[in-house]
């Protein structure tokens, strides 16, 4: 029996689509409920109150079915709930869990890989230092162009972990400037989200 339950609002298989993970094989288990509340988030289903709980136990069990090698943990805000018992549920079948988070809740758990998106400028709940320490990558959301600056004085540095800027709802227009902004600027990925290119999920 798994010791708790979580409030999901969907899973799938499908690949990656954004980060230095794009296009690998995974299983997305996407939590019900956030408090971060962007105004352009493309998953505000996520926002209201639970509707469905499901048992850890059961989701391993899908995740394995699968094949995937990979879960990624994502949301709403996935670490608003409490993922100790999923992910090390999921290690002991050799799975490697990916969560992506704005960083504005933390508590220590043993994940393979944090995918940190600061949601500052779009939110009242503000990423918390310690992210910028532990995130494995740092992918951060480009509405315009003060959004750059903000995010190279704030989050950038040229060694680990890679930085990310990522257009807001696959936008190109301002693309042009931001490969202008970033000319010589090191350890920079502009991407766009390769599974809305790719019609998935």
């Amino acid at each position: 029996m798994s010791k708790t339950i979580l409030a999901i609002n969907e899973e799938f298989y499908s690949i990656q689509g954004e980060g230095i993970h794009t296009g690998i094989p995974m299983y997305f288990i996407r939590l019900q409920g956030c408090e971060v509340g962007c105004y352009f988030c493309d998953t505000k289903y996520t926002w209201r109150p639970a509707n469905k709980t499901v048992k850890e136990d059961d989701i391993v069990r899908r995740v394995v079915e699968s094949g995937a090698r990979w879960a990624c943990i994502t949301g709403g805000e996935p670490m608003e709930q409490d993922l100790k018992y999923l992910v090390s549920a999921l290690r002991e079948f050799d799975i490697k869990s990916h969560i992506e988070t704005s960083g504005s809740v933390y508590y220590p758990v043993s994940l393979d890989w944090i995918c940190l998106s600061p949601k500052d400028l779009f939110s009242k709940k503000k990423t918390l230092p310690i992210y910028k320490e532990i995130a494995s990558e740092i992918k951060c959301v480009v509405t315009k162009m003060s959004d750059v600056d903000y995010y190279l004085e704030y989050y950038h540095n040229n060694i680990e972990p890679p930085f990310i800027l990522n257009m807001v709802d696959n936008d190109t227009k301002l693309l042009p400037q931001v490969i202008e902004r970033t000319r010589d600027i090191r350890n920079i990925r502009i991407m766009l989200q390769q599974h809305k290119v790719m019609n998935l999920r």
